[in-house]
């Protein structure tokens, strides 16, 4: 008979395969970075063919807080940088109808996996994160004309130097939000007296009630937004598909834990690099993706180029991009979430990112009337720069946009294999 050793015996007998069923799968076990990486990508495809337009999420924030103010009778319009708000409609406004997704789709996401809870406000620091990194965050995506979304996400892969120079930007200004962070904002978390814990602990029926009741509030909260979807598809033909599309990046995003924040924090404060290879990877996607559909537009020939008829985010880029996005770096950093973080991290329960909106709205209003005299500045070029037409071709902005992604992939998992001790 085949002999086997203690050790085989051990393994085999205290080592078993882990399954999963599907809901926690689904529903309640952590997607990988990778995962959200490439359901990212896909969305975003998705969101792209069937509008012709590309994610965004801050593009509408002034117009969202202009819109209050005339509620209460103040003529908004009549400053240049409002001008457009009598117009405005949330309906038809694609960023915002996205917003609201972002928000939505993160709380269904924790129903449904029985994980919702009230993250209250601890002290002063908080809440003083939160006011200040609104405001950058607010001003800077108005000065980059986007954020880590609609300047980084939906402008890189669009071959727009616009999207180069914000992430450039954002890896600049990550680090000096990270210094202010601990320096300012995180010392209270360490100086605190501990607390005695008040929790009263559940019983086993009663936190099955819990578990059953939030499953159960999670999907009257989507059939909700399903009919709100139905609804607004009366008033824009795109409206059902953009809400659901919201959802969908609001779902992937907290099931996944994607931040762009932490791709560009992490490295400096904790030397992990995994979000950021993921940031990498889903901008290799979706490049190759945005490539395919640009080139069925245009082919090789550019001379013909018409530049609103790209797919994805292609808009001018100048010295104020490279400002605008190192502002909100420091803010995203700061308030502990980037445009799309904040939405989702509302919907997860978080209360200091419902503070954080606020002002990130009133520094949104607040960059776009600074806009106006900052056009007319060298810091402002009305320019837009598209890789194949500014390097001469298809063929070498291919070599230029993949070759840099994946020398900044291998850099990055170099990096964070150095800071963790694996390459000893």
């Amino acid at each position: 008979m085949k002999q086997v050793s203690l050790n085989q015996q051990a393994t085999q007998t205290t080592v078993p395969k882990v399954k999963y069923p599907l809901y926690d799968i689904l529903l309640k076990k952590e997607w990988s970075y990778e995962t959200g990486a490439v359901l990212l990508a896909a969305f975003g495809l998705a969101l792209a063919i069937v509008t012709g337009g590309a994610w965004g999420v801050t593009g509408p924030l002034h117009l969202w807080g202009a819109k209050f103010l005339s509620l209460f009778g103040v003529n908004v319009g009549a400053i240049a940088a409002f001008s457009g708000v009598a117009e405005f409609s949330f309906w038809r406004s694609m960023a915002s109808m996205t917003n609201l997704g972002l928000v939505v789709g993160a709380l269904v996401a924790v129903l449904l996996a029985a994980q919702f809870k009230l993250k209250g406000i601890n002290n002063w620091r908080n809440v003083a994160a939160a006011v200040l990194g609104g405001l950058l965050m607010g001003v800077g995506a108005r000065f980059a004309d986007g954020c880590n979304i609609g300047a980084l996400f939906s402008a890189l892969p669009a071959f727009s130097l616009q999207g180069w120079a914000f992430m450039g930007a954002m890896f600049f200004g990550a680090p000096v939000g990270s210094v202010l962070l601990k320096k300012y904002f995180m010392s209270a978390s360490v100086v605190k007296k501990p607390r005695k814990s008040v929790a009263v602990k559940l019983s086993p029926e009663q936190r099955k009630r819990k578990r059953i009741i939030q499953i159960i509030i999670g999907l009257i909260l989507l059939v909700a937004y399903i009919a709100l979807a139905v609804y607004a598809q009366e008033i824009n033909p795109n409206a059902a598909f953009i809400l659901m599309i919201g959802l969908a990046f609001g779902y992937v995003l907290q099931r996944s834990r994607f931040c762009f924040t932490a791709c560009f924090r992490d490295p400096y404060l904790t030397g992990t690099t995994n979000l950021t290879k993921a940031v990498i990877l889903t901008l290799v996607l979706s490049s190759v993706v945005f490539a395919a559909l640009q080139m069925q537009a245009t082919g090789f020939n550019l001379e013909n180029l018409i530049i609103e008829d790209l797919a994805g985010n292609v808009r001018p880029v100048g010295l104020v991009t490279l400002l605008g996005g190192f502002i909100f770096a420091i803010g995203a950093v700061i308030a502990g979430g980037c445009a799309s973080g904040t939405f989702v991290r509302m919907g997860e329960g978080f209360m200091q990112l419902w503070i954080t909106i606020v002002f990130f709205i009133i520094g949104s209003m607040i960059g776009a009337i600074a806009m106006i005299p900052v056009r007319e500045t060298f810091l402002f070029s009305p320019e837009p720069i598209y890789l194949p037409q500014a390097l001469g071709g298809w063929i070498p902005a291919l070599i230029f946009q993949f070759g840099i992604l994946i020398v900044v992939y291998f850099i990055a998992d170099w990096y964070g294999k150095k800071k963790s001790g694996a390459l000893q």
